[in-house]
């Protein structure tokens, strides 16, 4: 039977771009701030909850997750001036704390709870950076866990909060790193400019001094007043508090390039380019006064540099190479005491290497399998480093390392009730349209009969260099357990094999990735792991984009589709937020050519009355500050109206959330009770 939709009323709207007619029927659902639109995200939501709560399988996954999710979480120890740092999370809580603890045995204290933010559990800590001597923290608070913060500081020895707040109407943000002035009297971190126009409030952003005590209004601009609305600087300190390094990302729609500066913050001096204006990306931090340096100038794979201090503003010419490009990408790399160490992406999972400071090979650390390394907290001249380490079948894993003995060992690790051993991972790799071959993980139960029946679930991203590693996720577990394949495709436009890979995949080479996911959806059928009838696709953010380009160009090929977060309208991306920033990505709509070749892929333009759509579960938050909601709400509005099959085309909007949706464990375990559930429904699942 049909479902009856709920009803979107149609504006009559066109206007003339590069000599092409637009019509928009949904215009009127970009402005979110009005109560019409508010009423109607109301009536989507009251269709699909009904639909979504009593999908056959959602209370068994619902469950299933709750226990998964419902455990006690670990992270990779931060180590500053004796004390350590770590995010947690108790099993019965909703959201982690940020614990301290006096040496690697101490007993942990409470410091900041994001359980006390607020009543829902919408408020987040985003960031937080621990000043010199460990005296206190400044941390990001996102009231939506979205990309709008307000930075506050705590002490850490009484827990004793300070009165200094920096608002979140000026999107302020700080680094991840040390941003503390040496003397801890104060921070740097980036704000919007208060000349910045309406409509453009998450750029123009610039340097800014906070001295605590003093009021926010006073705050000094150190750097930045003349960089373009384009520019999206970010500053750190050197460990030694000798310098001031700003990274200035430029992304625009022609270029996407890093500059670098450097500040002697011991001198009245002004920040000067290290490099400036080269196309290219450029990543720096200061260690014995030396200045390293990842790129990817004239090195797609990325590259090392190293350079003194006081040749710093000299150029490139002065730069020596310590890790040249190779045949793997640079991923990270990290100054420890008298070592390097760097962490390369290798046929699509982590291998982590040391070296000497100058970049003479040491050692290759041994790793569990083949997964992905993250979080590598060490002192700038400590003694020990701690990391991270997963992989679809090994949950996280944190490991410390005595660099006096070279010991390396197991320090904690997420436990649950899965037996491993019951499943494998399979890496596969088959042809693009174009030839070009493409790898696929698969992770399923062991001894699975290649019938063409399999439910399968394929995942992917395809964009802005991101690469999709190996991690282990709890979501995906239910999809396994209860017999399901889940394919990733690591398709082009993602970083896996370096900017090559990544520029393949961009402005008129998207099509691409679009063509390399459906060789994917092929090859899976092809090789009977599943047919048309029980394959289903899942992709959020870029990852929407690409699978609601699935819907318009290959509807026949999935059973259905889950759309999170999705950058849809292709001719108007750029014109809310910081979407100007995906232009050196999607390209320019602004640009006659540009617009051709997106109007002929833009999913929401391509649309057509009369087609027999998949199932479709489209996500999104109401909060979202970084792809604006206005792609999901207009794609459900036209798929809805357009649809002519008895599948189900639902919206999910998840009430103050931001970009990921929802934040807390209560929230996820219902988030993705509803998408797994609707999968499993679509597909007629029947857990093995």
């Amino acid at each position: 039977m049909k479902l009856i939709v709920p009803k979107t009323v149609e504006k009559s709207f066109k206007e003339t771009v590069h000599r092409t007619v637009i019509r928009d029927a949904y215009r009127w659902l970009e402005d979110v701030e009005s109560k019409k639109v508010s009423r109607w995200i109301d009536n989507q939501n009251k269709f699909s909850e009904p639909l979504l709560r009593k999908a056959p399988m959602r209370t068994k996954v619902a469950k299933r997750l709750s226990q998964l999710l419902r455990i006690d979480t670990i992270s990779v120890p931060y180590p500053k001036n004796g004390f350590y740092f770590t995010m947690k999370r108790k099993a019965n809580q909703d959201l982690a704390v940020l614990y301290v603890q006096k040496g690697l045995q101490g007993k942990k204290r409470a410091l900041i709870d994001q359980n006390k933010f607020s009543k829902d559990k919408t408020a987040v800590l985003t960031r937080w950076s621990v000043s010199p001597k460990a005296k206190y923290v400044a941390y990001a608070v996102s009231k939506h866990a979205n990309d709008q913060n307000s930075i506050h500081v705590i002490e850490v020895k009484t827990g004793k909060k300070l009165p200094d707040i920096i608002p979140e109407e000026v999107y302020p943000a700080m680094h991840s790193g040390n941003v503390w002035n040496p003397d801890e009297s104060g921070f740097w971190y980036t704000k919007r400019y208060k000349y910045a126009p309406k409509g453009e409030l998450k750029l123009y952003q610039k340097i800014y001094y906070h001295k605590l005590g003093d009021s926010v209004g006073d705050d000094q601009l150190v750097f930045g007043k003349k960089l373009t609305k384009d520019a999206l600087p970010s500053v750190k300190v050197s460990s030694d508090g000798k310098y001031l390094i700003a990274e200035i990302h430029i992304a625009s729609w022609n270029i996407s390039r890093g500059d670098l500066y450097i500040k002697d913050i011991t001198k009245k001096s002004d920040f000067l380019p290290i490099v400036k204006g080269v196309e290219a990306l450029f990543s720096a931090w200061i260690h014995r006064d030396r200045i390293y340096i990842t790129t990817n100038h004239k090195s797609p794979k990325w590259k090392i540099v190293m350079v003194s201090t006081k040749d710093a503003t000299k150029g490139i010419r002065y730069w020596k190479t310590i890790i040249p490009e190779s045949n793997h990408v640079v991923n990270y790399a990290k100054t420890v005491s008298d070592r390097l160490f760097v962490e390369t992406q290798e046929n699509v999972h982590s291998v982590l290497r040391e070296y000497t400071l100058d970049g003479k090979f040491i050692s290759k650390l041994k790793l569990p399998t083949f997964g992905t390394t993250t979080n590598i907290n060490a002192e700038n001249e400590g003694e020990e480093i701690f990391f991270g380490f997963t992989s679809f079948l090994v949950p996280f894993q944190i490991y410390h390392l005595d660099l006096k003995t070279n010991q390396m060992k197991l320090l904690d690790e997420l436990k649950n009730d899965i037996n491993f051993k019951k499943y494998t991972v399979e890496q596969k790799w088959y042809k693009s349209k174009d030839g070009t071959k493409i790898p696929m993980f698969l992770i399923h139960k062991k001894g699975i009969k290649l019938n063409g029946k399999n439910p399968t679930l394929l995942y992917g991203y395809g964009g802005f260099n991101h690469s999709i590693m190996p991690s282990f996720q709890s979501t995906r577990a239910v999809f396994i357990e209860m017999g399901g394949v889940y394919a990733i495709a690591n398709i082009r436009g993602g970083g896996e094999f370096g900017e090559t890979w990544h520029k393949a995949g961009v402005k008129n080479k998207k099509q691409n990735v679009f063509n390399d996911f459906i060789a994917a959806a092929e090859w899976l059928i092809k090789n009977k792991y599943t047919d048309s009838n029980h394959l289903a696709a899942f992709g959020w953010s870029n990852g929407g984009l690409l699978m609601s380009a699935m819907i318009t160009q290959k509807p026949d090929l999935f059973k259905t589709l889950v759309v999170g977060a999705p950058v849809i309208d292709m001719l108007r991306f750029h014109k809310f937020f910081g979407g100007r920033h995906w232009m050196a990505d999607y390209g320019n709509p602004d640009d006659p050519k540009m617009f051709r070749y997106l109007l002929k892929y833009s999913p929401y333009h391509n649309i057509k009355d009369g087609i027999s759509y998949p199932a479709t579960l489209i996500l999104t938050a109401e909060g979202d500050d970084r792809v604006h909601p206005m792609h999901a709400y207009k794609f459900t509005a036209r798929l809805q109206k357009a649809n002519t099959s008895f599948n189900p085309i639902l919206l999910r909007v998840e009430r103050k959330a931001g970009h990921g949706g929802a934040a807390s464990i209560s929230k996820i375990i219902h988030q993705y009770a509803d998408i797994y559930g609707f999968i499993f429904w679509q597909l007629g699942f029947k857990p093995q």
